[in-house]
């Protein structure tokens, strides 16, 4: 029998459009896509891409996202867990994989670690940065832009991010 796989997307509901939030918008449309039916359970929307693979996103914010997170992943027994989450040490859609590790400062994932440890593999979405440190929060808050939203709903990056997933998932 082959390892479950929980495959989990940052972001705030509330702020959805915004570049804190591109690991969870993705995985939405991804859903839409593969026409995945979401189901709602406590803090945790959820869908299955089959028997093995999970996707899900918590209905709690970010940087308390962990505990719901770590609850759906005992739920169903899961072996493999990877996060979806924006990183500001990237440009702007480019992306890299990260097996483990620290948080480097990234909130959502500090939180997921507070829950479940650090061994959980990361996609990281390169979001760009502001040059003024000081900006950063209010950056990561932002909207992104028309061309960025189609980008990541229709274009190069949604098919970066979907060949790297879907690569994951093979192997693993």
């Amino acid at each position: 029998m082959q390892n479950k796989i929980l495959i989990a997307g940052l972001g705030n509901l509330p702020y959805p459009t915004t570049y804190h939030s591109i690991g969870q918008l993705f995985l939405i449309e991804y859903a839409r896509k593969h026409n995945l039916l979401w189901q709602k359970k406590g803090a945790i929307s959820s869908a299955q891409i089959d028997d093995r693979v999970h996707i899900c996103y918590s209905h709690h914010l970010m940087n308390v996202s962990g505990k719901s997170i770590s609850s759906y992943y005992s739920q169903i027994r899961a072996e493999k867990l990877l996060v979806l989450h924006d990183d500001l040490q990237r440009d702007w859609m480019k992306i890299s994989f990260k097996a483990a590790g620290s948080a480097n400062g990234h909130n959502g994932l500090k939180s997921i670690a507070k829950h479940m440890g650090t061994d959980f593999d990361r996609l990281r979405i390169g979001i760009g940065r502001p040059e003024d440190k000081s900006k950063v929060p209010d950056y990561v808050l932002s909207k992104m832009n028309t061309s960025q939203l189609d980008e990541l709903r229709n274009g190069s990056l949604y098919d970066k991010i979907s060949q790297q997933l879907d690569e994951y998932i093979r192997i693993n």
